[in-house]
């Protein structure tokens, strides 16, 4: 359902770590002058939580809402019953193809679908082949190789990235 609501009540989604992987200024700056020109268009997707509403995905545009309009306008999102793993996975296939060869998106989201996965998730955690294997390290890139329907290679980078970290 679309939903007027006022910028300074929309906040970002709980898997999205913005101290760690910052939103991209050019972007941000493209989407502001394009907003000022344009109006805000919306595709945004939120869940209400606590008289906010948390971004599944669209903090680029949300941001650049912000700068052109004020913290106080209004705009149209879509409001939806989303659990957190349907936030995680949102968030993880909007900025998929806009942002996969970008290491800081892929370190993002495996960061965030591997706690998700670690602190009670039951997708596909048996071991598999495609990601290296039998034991541990293998059940978990399966986890979210398949949590995230994303190529078991790139979570399996990531992965070792970060436990290197």
């Amino acid at each position: 359902m679309h939903v007027e609501v006022e910028l300074r009540k929309i906040k970002p989604n709980p898997h999205r770590d913005l101290s760690l992987y910052p939103l991209d200024e050019a972007k941000v700056e493209k989407l502001r002058s394009s907003i000022s020109r344009t109006d805000f268009w919306g595709n945004v997707v939120a869940r209400e939580r606590n008289g906010c509403y948390e971004l599944a995905y669209g903090h680029h545009r949300i941001e650049a809402a912000r700068r052109a309009l004020g913290k106080a306008a209004s705009v149209p999102i879509i409001v939806l019953e989303l659990d957190d793993a349907y936030m995680l996975q949102m968030m993880a296939a909007d900025n998929d193809d806009a942002y996969a060869i970008m290491p800081g998106f892929i370190l993002e989201v495996v960061r965030a679908a591997k706690s998700f996965v670690e602190n009670g998730s039951t997708v596909g955690t048996g071991p598999h082949q495609c990601c290296g294997g039998h034991g541990k390290p293998s059940a978990l890139c399966h986890a979210i190789h398949v949590f995230l329907d994303w190529p078991a290679d790139r979570v399996k980078n990531a992965l070792s990235q970060l436990n290197a970290i």
